[in-house]
């Protein structure tokens, strides 16, 4: 299966990355810059040039719908996570909570939906996307305390002001510059590999501790078979097309976000930050089985 080979590669340049950093020749602080530069730079110049490839705008009530379902899913998913997960105690449950709820939607989504689906996937995973960036820096951000409220700041990032720009310019159908665009294009050129490279490095992160936890391990389940199956399932149910369908269940089976981890570091403490960090590694390995296993549901979603 073409799909398969496409995920293989990617978590052959994983692996690349995981060496890399048990041997030390990526430090903590390599690490971040790479994530920093794939975060800030290489997503969003990704989401410009593929909002400019869609073509012509019969395509915007589609994106519009995709948006709306993004946010009904996403929510349905935060609430029922906070339900399963409501006598975890303190920071354990926002962890739980976060890693179960959302998905690594850009660092390995992006990559996968493009192997898998092309790029009218990846069109449909941009909206995706901003709807997941305001929810996790709004819904996402109160777990952590009730005081912490939705950081505009956060919000405001790269990638989602790349998604909301990308969609403005197809909206309006207004094309860049051919030297702009050309660029924009070799930059985003670095997104697959470098964001690989940092899924790799953050698989060597686990700990014994998190890898004899069972609330972590029943957290990992939730985010990588059962709720992509509840989604498989939801999809067939909403009137949209078969892309589309397939865009949620894929990005649904992705590993826990990174930004749990940022969000444990800022918010949280030492030991809740490095919880997050083996939980995103655990899940992050684990994925490497689960979705080639899932994937074989996709002719299904008719």
């Amino acid at each position: 299966m073409e799909i398969i080979q496409q995920i293989l590669i990617l978590y052959i340049v994983a692996g690349v990355g995981f060496v890399l950093a048990r041997l030390k020749v990526f430090n903590e602080q390599t690490v971040k810059t790479m994530s920093m530069l794939v975060a800030k730079v290489g997503i969003p110049a990704l989401m410009i040039v593929k909002m400019q490839d869609a073509g012509d705008r019969s395509l915007l009530p589609a994106m519009a719908q995709t948006i709306v379902v993004s946010f009904a899913l996403l929510i349905v998913l935060f609430y029922l996570s906070h339900l399963i997960f409501r006598h975890q105690k303190g920071l354990r449950r926002c962890i739980f909570v976060q890693m179960a709820t959302f998905s690594n939607c850009g660092f390995m989504g992006f990559p996968v939906i493009e192997a898998a689906l092309g790029s009218l996937g990846l069109f449909h995973s941009i909206g995706f996307n901003a709807a997941f960036t305001i929810l996790t820096w709004t819904l996402g951000l109160r777990l952590f305390s009730a005081k912490e409220k939705g950081s505009w700041k956060q919000m405001l990032n790269p990638g989602l002001i790349a998604s909301v720009l990308g969609v403005l310019l197809y909206a309006l159908d207004i094309r860049l510059p051919v030297v702009i665009n050309s660029s924009l294009n070799y930059i985003q050129q670095i997104t697959t590999p470098l964001s690989m490279l940092v899924t790799g490095a953050y698989m060597s992160r686990i700990t014994r501790s998190v890898a004899l936890d069972k609330q972590m391990w029943f957290s990992c389940s939730l985010r990588l078979i059962v709720y992509p199956l509840l989604t498989f399932a939801l999809m067939l149910l909403v009137p949209i097309s078969v892309v589309q369908r397939n865009m949620f269940f894929i990005t649904m089976m992705m590993p826990c976000a990174s930004v749990t981890v940022i969000q444990a570091l800022a918010y949280g403490t030492d030991e809740s930050a490095r919880m997050a960090t083996g939980g995103v590694a655990l899940s992050t390995i684990l994925s490497a089985a689960t979705i080639p296993l899932l994937l074989q549901l996709m002719p299904l979603m008719h």
